[in-house]
């Protein structure tokens, strides 16, 4: 009896720190995500002022930024979606 009485509690105290650790990630992916699409965003309005100051080559610099730092957006905001969902379903 005694035996698996220990046995429950260190399975339920494992699961609890698996719990925690797995909630710091997750914040630690959120964070990071946000710092992320801050970044991307404030890179395409300094490549969006800088295509339209510019031209030539210098323009098609900014223009590619712009599209590249888009792109890095959205694959933040799908990364936050997802993020949200995982834990609306806990």
């Amino acid at each position: 009896m005694k035996k698996s009485s220990f046995h429950f509690r260190t399975v339920s105290t494992c699961f609890l720190l698996s719990h925690i650790a797995g909630q710091t990630r997750l914040d630690y992916n959120l964070q990071g995500m946000m710092i992320l699409g801050s970044w991307a965003i404030g890179n395409m309005v300094r490549g969006g002022i800088g295509a339209s100051r510019t031209t030539g080559e210098t323009r098609a610099f900014h223009q590619m930024n712009l599209y590249r730092k888009s792109v890095k957006s959205l694959s933040c905001r799908l990364s936050l979606l997802a993020c949200d969902q995982r834990v609306a379903w806990k």
